[in-house]
């Protein structure tokens, strides 16, 4: 066992280490206005790529907080939102069901788990670093 340890360390201080470091999107929503439309919240905003990356935003889910309580709500209307490196993408979108004309003493976070995708690969991240307040 030993003798394969010191040689993993010969081998490791004579050929060095490898690291990739891949640039990544950052994009993050941040809201401009929310109000009440019927029985749908509204929610205008922008995501904001501050990363060096394009990214695309495959599936944005709201965290509500209403009285205390969570409640997540999935958009399904805009997927695949394509958020160029260094660059804003206005957008709003709804979220139906709620109809209380009390939603403005409602307490409504923002979550920035949506998934986004490197250029030219299959698999997605989550950014899930942080929630923007609305």
């Amino acid at each position: 066992m030993k003798k394969y340890a010191v040689l993993l360390i010969i081998g490791l201080l004579c050929f060095g280490t490898t690291s990739t470091t891949f640039a990544r999107a950052s994009i993050k929503f941040h809201t401009t206005n929310v109000f009440c439309l019927f029985n749908d919240l509204v929610i205008n905003g922008y995501f904001e790529n501050s990363g060096d990356t394009d990214g695309t935003v495959t599936g944005l889910q709201l965290n509500i907080n209403i009285n205390g309580n969570r409640h997540e709500r999935p958009n399904y209307d805009q997927l695949n939102i394509h958020v160029g490196a260094g660059r804003r993408y206005s957008t709003n979108f709804k979220v139906t069901g709620f109809g209380d004309p009390k939603i403005y003493s409602w307490r409504v976070n923002s979550s920035t788990a949506f998934k986004y995708k490197r250029p030219n690969e299959d698999r997605y991240t989550n950014n899930d670093d942080e929630d923007d307040d609305l």
